[in-house]
């Protein structure tokens, strides 16, 4: 019975965990996307010449042969176009045998661009094998030795072996020489590249290469977690977005400081209202669902219902106050708007104004300085009339000339005078601020400035005759 339990032990740890593993991707439908046999020479594999101190791959005859010869490992990436992440590899290698026991060789798919990621495949001469994620560097077929773990299937050196990796949807089956050996769940790449991987100082051959694309039909569709949850965040800021704009269109954007407030009450608001439609929903769900219950509990039960209660009207008399102060703000920020219009039309108003007595001013400046030359010329005489002997005349003429002018002109002058500026400058009403009251302004009838000109010629002529 002893050596039977130890048997048993040794049998169980000679094949690991995947006694029992069965392969996740089953009756599945492949279409080939690329093949390489290896009988023409082309760029889908790197080749270098012979005397390279590092590596030599080349195309043989029906197969291609690569050479490792420093202590390093080197992977070849297939010159071709990558693949989902649903994929089914078939190949053949041979491992050679230098490097020692510990030369390996193998298959990477889902290869990531600047190698931040992807899948190894490798296999060694002691019929070891072991899957590595190159994104973290971790193994994960951790349960071996650093990774190795045991396979019957995998031929020795200087033997072909087949190998065959099928991904659906994260999910991963090994087969080699057509015998299920290892499966795991990994979604950490949704597509990538594939390629072929040497050991360090190790040499094999490589017989051909298929990449197909695959699927399982009538699988379920497939639901994005990652992808679902960056649509949720998109559309949670599109519609903040959203919000910003309305409220920003309502009230101008003078104020983002009430905008960011209302935006705050109505998530605290909305967060009220989802909690209150959880607890009424778990009161209905306790009230059609009673059972049978001993007093003790149901006193229990019955004070937790008033505390309950008891927390739904606290619950909802914060909703109503920040309902009354959502409004309040909303009425502020509606008066302030208000406030600003009216400042700003009564700033265009006073704008016009001045620009309208900027312009009088100047109409009026022009007119004293013309009548202030015109009296600056003597007037002719005539040569024909006698004239009588008087007194001396004292030469004021000029000077009175202009005092009369001048007073006539600032007797007349809207400089000097209120007008009705609103009038002339088309401003029918101003527009009252919140809190103000209008002034009467006394307005007085005044000529316009060319009967004012006509007014003052008259007076020149006058002075004249006399």
């Amino acid at each position: 019975m002893y050596r039977v339990i130890i048997s048993s032990l040794i049998f169980i740890c000679a094949f690991g965990t995947t006694v029992f593993a069965q392969p996740y991707v089953v009756n599945e439908k492949i279409e080939k996307v690329f093949s390489e046999g290896f009988t023409d020479p082309n760029d889908h594999f790197e080749t270098t010449p012979n005397n390279d101190s590092k590596f030599w791959g080349a195309y043989a005859d029906g197969y291609y042969y690569m050479e490792r010869r420093i202590p390093s490992a080197r992977a070849i990436v297939v010159n071709a176009e990558g693949v989902s992440k649903n994929f089914y590899i078939k190949t053949k290698i041979m491992l050679g045998p230098d490097g020692g026991n510990d030369a390996s060789s193998g298959v990477m798919y889902l290869l990531q661009s600047g190698g931040r990621g992807g899948f190894l495949f490798e296999f060694n001469k002691k019929k070891n094998f072991r899957i590595q994620d190159l994104g973290t560097g971790a193994y994960i077929t951790k349960e071996g030795e650093d990774g190795w773990l045991k396979a019957k299937a995998l031929a020795p050196a200087t033997r072909n072996n087949t190998i065959e990796i099928k991904g659906f949807r994260g999910k991963f089956d090994i087969y080699v020489n057509s015998e299920y050996i290892y499966s795991y769940i990994n979604s950490s790449y949704e597509k990538g590249k594939f390629g072929t991987y040497l050991g360090p100082k190790a040499a094999a051959r490589l017989f051909y290469y298929n990449v197909y694309e695959l699927d399982i039909p009538g699988a379920e569709p497939e639901i994005n977690i990652n992808a679902l949850m960056s649509q949720i965040e998109d559309l949670k800021e599109e519609n903040d977005s959203l919000k910003t704009q309305a409220l920003t269109s309502q009230y101008g954007d003078s104020n983002m400081g009430a905008i960011a407030a209302i935006k705050v009450l109505e998530e605290q608001l909305k967060a009220v209202n989802e909690e209150n439609a959880h607890i009424k929903k778990i009161l209905k769900d306790y009230e059609e669902n009673e059972p049978a219950i001993a007093p003790e509990v149901a006193e229990d039960q019955q004070k937790e219902s008033e505390l309950m209660v008891e927390k739904i009207a606290k619950l909802s008399a914060e909703r109503d106050s920040i309902s009354d102060q959502l409004g309040k703000l909303k009425n502020k920020l509606f008066k302030v708007s208000f406030q600003r219009d009216s400042l700003r039309d009564v700033n265009l108003d006073l704008i016009k104004k001045m620009d309208y007595l900027e312009q009088h001013m100047k109409e009026v400046e022009a007119a004293i300085n013309k009548i202030q030359s015109e009296d600056n010329k003597e007037p002719s005489t005539s040569s024909t009339v006698a004239t009588l002997p008087g007194p001396p005349v004292v030469e004021t003429t000029a000077t009175v000339d202009t005092v009369k002018a001048t007073e006539i002109l600032g007797k007349d002058s809207t400089y000097d005078h209120t007008i009705n500026i609103d009038e002339e400058v088309g401003v029918t009403e101003d527009v009252p601020l919140i809190d103000t009251e209008e002034k009467e302004v006394p307005k007085a009838e005044l000529l316009p400035l060319r009967k004012q000109k006509i007014k003052v010629k008259k007076a020149k002529k006058a002075e004249f005759k006399d």
